[in-house]
């Protein structure tokens, strides 16, 4: 593992990726300005446009935070110009099989490794001019694993060439095993967060044995700090423990849970 952001956990053991979908600057700014390691940006859920997460990134800029960004599919334009932006790594969702790894793969890459054509306006800016020879192995490529299909293939898709590391989505996951989501309704303050079945919890222990076999990054979506708690535990050494929106949310709930009792 070459990649800034494997650098950064060879030097931490562990990262704590704080997960970004409110399209605000000032926002991102302030979740910099905290002790994330990194920042990703959601292309696919997050209420982003590319002009918005440009924005969002010069925020990044000037911190020690790593930014990064999930696209909004596999699709190669819109991956490149992620890059071309000045993002650190890619965490592309929903790779099923082989080729579909091997376009994401492509797409990061300059050739002869891949098909990545050249334009990296602003991420030579940040980077000098170095970032040519050294944007193929710098660059994070990260696959997210969440469906059945992928599980099935996962051999096969960590096979390409150029993958740096899984990134899996326990509630897509689970919907695809057939495993209803549970929903925590007792605590108001984690009210998004999702109790994950034992079919998911087993299916989650296969992707990161197999991925950790590789010495690929391991990256998981977590509901709060309980669940990273027990992530890490299990050897995942890259956690979204929590979202913007979510920190905005559950910062105000516990205010007004404190204070409307006086009403």
């Amino acid at each position: 593992m070459n990649s800034l952001l494997a650098r950064k956990i060879k030097e931490k053991k562990f990262v704590l990726n704080g997960w970004i979908q409110i399209p605000s600057a000032f926002a991102t700014e302030v979740m910099a300005h905290q002790e994330w390691d990194t920042l990703t940006i959601d292309m696919q859920h997050g209420m982003v446009s590319f002009d918005q997460a440009l924005s969002m990134l010069q925020a990044i800029a000037g911190t020690d935070t790593l930014p990064l960004a999930r696209a909004s599919s596999n699709d190669p334009a819109s991956i490149m110009k992620l890059l071309d932006s000045g993002v650190a790594g890619i965490i592309c969702p929903l790779i099923n099989t082989k080729k579909e790894a091997q376009q994401f793969v492509d797409s990061c890459l300059y050739p002869p490794e891949g098909l990545r054509s050249f334009g990296p306006l602003r991420a030579m800016m940040i980077a000098g001019s170095q970032y040519l020879l050294d944007a193929n192995k710098s660059i994070a490529k990260i696959v997210m694993i969440e469906t059945k299909q992928a599980i099935e293939n996962l051999n096969d898709i960590l096979s390409v060439k150029g993958i740096d590391g899984i990134y899996i989505g326990p509630n897509d996951l689970g919907i695809s095993l057939g495993s209803p989501l549970s929903v925590d309704t007792k605590n108001k303050l984690r009210s998004n967060e999702l109790s994950v079945s034992e079919e998911t919890e087993n299916a989650i222990s296969q992707i990161l044995k197999v991925s950790s076999e590789k010495n690929l990054i391991t990256g998981i979506h977590s509901s709060s700090p309980e669940m990273s708690t027990k992530m890490i535990k299990k050897g995942f050494n890259f956690i979204t423990s929590a979202s913007d929106e979510r920190l905005l949310a559950a910062g105000s709930q516990s205010v007004i849970e404190k204070l409307k009792i006086l009403r």
